[in-house]
């Protein structure tokens, strides 16, 4: 599961990133959970793929977010994720942490964030 896993973390952010919001979304499991770590969503959880998907299409198109990692690693049988998210301005605040993604199976199942890195590394080993 170990390459499946990472590839399948890579394939939801470059999905996304390039707009298919559904297709992202079909990596998650059907009851898939999503805590939001940025202001505009509040800390809220985002659950199921059509939440997921509202969010990814808000992110990009609302609110004029890019999402995307900068290195992403197994830790046991979950993925832990350098993320980094910035808006469409050279002049907006880049907001930096880290995420763990779960699988039930071949789909993500859930994706919790962390501000630092050892606090999702100890997570993931739980």
């Amino acid at each position: 599961m170990s390459a499946e896993a990472l590839q399948c973390v890579t394939d939801a952010y470059e999905r996304w990133n390039r707009g298919d919001y559904a297709g992202a979304a079909e990596l998650f499991a059907e009851d898939a959970e999503w805590q939001t770590k940025l202001d505009a969503f509040g800390g809220q959880v985002v659950s199921g793929r059509d939440g997921l998907e509202t969010m990814f299409r808000r992110l990009r198109e609302e609110l004029g977010m890019s999402v995307n990692f900068r290195h992403l690693e197994l830790v046991g049988e979950k993925v832990l994720v350098e993320v980094f998210a910035s808006g469409q301005h050279d002049s907006d605040p880049v907001e930096e942490w880290f995420q763990v993604f779960t699988f039930d199976g071949d789909a993500i199942c859930q994706v919790v964030p962390f501000a630092s890195r050892d606090d999702a590394a100890a997570a993931a080993q739980a």
